[in-house]
């Protein structure tokens, strides 16, 4: 969930301490992670921060893996598409 400025594609960092920052849902401002109740942390969103357009690193891979359907990484990995499905589901399922 970290946040991403759109910009530029880099991490956005506590500028005291540079460590990554996330959308606090709770308190609606961006915290440094280690200030934040991890239930607390936005996975998807476009968020204002300081003047810099944000997202989430979560969305971004979410956006990039559109591009690759099982069908599509068959035939990239010749992992049958079937099995893609089965373990997607499974990995979901138990996060």
């Amino acid at each position: 969930p970290y946040l991403v400025r759109v910009a530029d594609g880099h991490y956005l960092r506590d500028p005291a301490t540079n460590r990554p920052m996330l959308w606090d849902v709770a308190d609606s401002k961006a915290k440094c992670y280690s200030d934040i109740d991890p239930g607390s942390a936005a996975m998807e969103g476009e968020f204002q921060v300081e003047g810099s357009a944000c997202t989430t690193a979560f969305a971004l891979l979410k956006r990039h893996l559109a591009g690759y359907p099982p069908d599509k990484v068959e035939a990239i990995t010749t992992v049958p598409a079937a099995t893609i499905r089965r373990l997607a589901k499974d990995f979901g399922t138990a996060a």
